[in-house]
């Protein structure tokens, strides 16, 4: 029996929150995913301990033209912004990988050329400087980086990855913290 695509990817979001807070990329509240499918968005809720989502939790919205329910993620706006501008993009991943903060914090990036999976996954890294978290210039600020490399450090506010799916947007954000890792490690 077949899972229909609405409930495989609010099943997949749900799993994909909780491998972020299992990896320590997010803390209860913090960070959002979303999922574009061909009539729909689905976001993760404003607030919510994304590590412990139910599939009924998440929140949907029609694409396109939707409107954002209030209790939609408070970066919804970044994450409309993506899908309008990069219609190849299914998935976005916001979170706050503490590695990436704490570069983020010296003014440097992840060296994503440290391994191969960065060379070939990732091609880049952007940056997005301070800006109000869940605000207009935010949202079209990481769109325009994104739609050049698909993963950037929002400063002082975390990462951003996208994929042609969920998996791949996760996976590049494991990927984005791993490269942190070892970034700070050449420095020891």
């Amino acid at each position: 029996m077949t899972v229909p695509v609405a409930r495989r990817a609010r099943l997949d979001l749900v799993a994909a929150g909780a491998r972020l807070a299992g990896a320590g990329l997010i803390l209860p509240g913090e960070g959002n995913l979303s999922v574009r499918l061909d009539d729909e968005l689905l976001l993760t809720p404003r607030g919510a301990d994304k590590g412990r989502l139910r599939p009924v939790d998440l929140v949907a919205v029609a694409w396109p033209g939707g409107v954002l329910p209030p209790e939609a993620s408070t970066e919804a706006e970044l994450h409309l912004e993506v899908y309008r501008r990069l219609p190849e993009v299914r998935a976005v991943v916001h979170a706050h990988p503490p590695r990436v903060l704490a570069l983020a914090a010296r003014g440097r990036m992840p060296r994503w050329d440290l391994l191969a999976e960065g060379r070939e996954v990732l091609g880049g890294v952007g940056w997005v400087g301070v800006l109000p978290p869940g605000s207009h210039e935010l949202a079209e600020g990481a769109a325009g980086v994104l739609g050049v490399m698909p993963a950037c450090v929002l400063e002082a506010h975390g990462a951003v990855t996208t994929g042609r799916d969920l998996a791949e947007a996760l996976f590049r954000m494991l990927l984005l913290e791993r490269l942190a890792d070892l970034t700070l490690e050449l420095k020891r």
